[in-house]
């Protein structure tokens, strides 16, 4: 398998009229609550007052950056301006430096002799990685994958077990062979049945290992990605920021990834989303639609993706993967955070996390909007880092026309 580019998206079709536009978010108002909070009749008396020029970091699980909704800005820029992953999970070491042999081949850290393609002509040294494919996919994408090749494998492995009792029952049944040869095949048979069988009991699937190569061209490190002797015909990916490419890992997958490269290639960073709540938040937030009424908030908007959901912990957030965000956001000269995480905390306003949002909103001059939590009523019913003075904590609220909409049946 090689890892296939997504292609481009293509720019929104023409915008409905105002009236349209109006019509149609009024005609959907269950989907996001824009009249509500007032985005309707602000976007209709200020049709450009949609988010442009405004960059939103949104800090969450990452984002899918395949999904619909979520390619273009309203005036036609680029929706992600990059995705980052805050966590470290998606790193590969690539430290290892090789050079090709004399067949043209350099060696894979799986193991493999990797043939490489045309994208590698006039590259003298390879910094060269592995990856376990399932580690890096979100929980939905692996456990659907791990059951497609279960149900792959125990197909297979139930007709070799049929095709071995069937054969050790010929045998018994064979009053031709003589006692001695009888017995030796049969237990020949026997073993066979056995070891197939204790496959089948101690199945473990581990998933498929990835062959990681970085290489630097004209200032620009790209990488190529493979399970297969074969990276020919792979197409190298740039970092993100530099080139816009979108991987899908294939398998079946269905998930969208990107690359980073760090440490002057020693380190490879696979970025893909841990669950489909960061693309969630960032289509609320900034998507922008050829039907308004998907529209978010702010259409215009565009996105810096920061991963903060550990998908080794099921999504689940650290301290350093918020720190690693903030910084993030401040490099890349981020208008508004968004952080639609939280929980119960013991000491929420001390700490390098607290301190690090606080600087945000009082020396980096941003807008910091975090979630204040699905607890309570009762004590922590505002979660940590929504509770921090310097935030503007955001809690639920539901409508009479949302209730009809989104409850009733």
């Amino acid at each position: 398998m090689l890892v296939t580019l997504l292609p481009a998206a293509l720019l929104p079709a023409a915008r409905p009229t105002r009236a349209r536009r109006v019509e149609m978010m009024a005609a959907s108002p269950s989907a996001l609550p824009k009249i509500e909070t007032g985005v309707a009749a602000h976007l209709d008396q200020y049709e450009t007052h949609d988010g442009r020029n405004v960059l939103v970091a949104v800090l969450d699980t990452g984002c899918d950056l395949a999904a619909a909704g979520l390619q273009k800005t309203s005036d036609g820029r680029n929706k992600y301006v990059d995705f980052l992953d805050c966590t470290g999970g998606g790193d590969v070491d690539t430290s290892k430096v090789v050079e090709r042999d004399a067949d043209g081949r350099i060696p894979g850290l799986s193991g493999r002799s990797l043939a490489l393609g045309a994208w590698a002509d006039g590259v003298d040294s390879f910094h060269v990685g592995g990856a376990l494919l399932f580690p890096l996919l979100p929980s939905s994408a692996r456990g659907r994958i791990q059951k497609e090749r279960k149900a792959s494998f125990s197909a297979t492995q139930h007709a070799a077990m049929t095709e071995a009792q069937r054969a050790l029952d010929a045998i018994e049944a064979d009053s031709t062979l003589a006692a001695d040869e009888k017995s030796e095949k049969k237990k020949d048979a026997e073993l066979l049945l056995k070891e197939l069988k204790g496959m089948m009991e101690k199945h473990d699937d581990h998933g498929p290992m990835l062959d990681v190569v970085a290489f630097e061209t004209d200032g620009v490190w790209r990488v190529v990605i493979g399970d297969g002797a074969d990276l020919t015909s792979a197409t190298p990916m740039a970092p993100f920021a530099t080139s816009q490419q979108v991987g899908d890992f294939g398998h079946g997958s269905e998930t969208s990834y990107c690359v980073q490269v760090y440490d002057g290639g020693d380190t490879v960073s696979l970025v893909t989303d841990a669950g489909s709540h960061g693309t969630h938040v960032a289509g609320i937030v900034a998507a922008c639609d050829d039907d308004p009424a998907r529209n978010g908030v702010a259409p215009g908007a565009q996105i810096l993706a920061c991963k903060i959901g550990d998908g080794r912990l099921d999504s689940a957030e650290t301290g350093t993967g918020l720190v690693r965000a903030l910084i993030a956001a401040k490099r890349y000269g981020c208008d508004l955070i968004n952080l639609s995480y939280g929980e119960p905390f013991h000491s929420a306003t001390s700490g390098r996390v607290a301190e690090t949002f606080a600087a945000a909103v009082r020396e980096w001059g941003m807008a910091v909007f975090i979630s204040a939590g699905n607890a309570g009523p009762a004590l922590s019913t505002v979660g940590a880092p929504g509770c921090i003075s310097e935030a503007i904590c955001v809690g639920a609220a539901v409508s009479p026309q949302m209730m009809a909409d989104q409850y009733s049946t």
